[in-house]
């Protein structure tokens, strides 16, 4: 996950990044690894806490910042998911960037195994 979070970053060029979560139990471990990959790679936070998606959509319209939801409100309690959304308000999917960060996030991985 951190590998996807750094590449959405740097496909982003993000300065700031709007968070945001949802009451699943697993939620607040997944934004701490969110807010330490973010705020390593220099970027600031706007932390929602916890909220709901058209909040953060709001946030992200408001701010004109990009943002991560975590959230997988589709599946079962157990299960947990990110949406990431441009500082368009605008999900990123294969159509508009998310084919990047995956290759992004896989050279990284690849990066990392190489140095280690």
């Amino acid at each position: 996950m951190q590998d996807i979070i750094y590449s959405f970053i740097h496909f982003l060029k993000c300065k700031k990044v709007i968070i945001g979560r949802d009451t699943r139990i697993s939620s607040p471990h997944l934004r701490d690894l969110i807010v330490k990959t973010i705020t390593e790679s220099g970027v600031d936070i706007i932390d929602l806490g916890v909220a709901d998606t058209p909040q953060l959509y709001f946030a992200t319209h408001f701010f004109k910042l990009p943002a991560v939801m975590i959230t997988a409100s589709h599946n079962p309690k157990e299960y947990n998911g990110l949406i990431l959304i441009s500082k368009k308000t605008i999900i990123i999917d294969e159509n508009n960037g998310l084919n990047k960060i995956k290759s992004l996030s896989e050279r990284h991985i690849k990066l990392a195994l190489f140095r280690n």
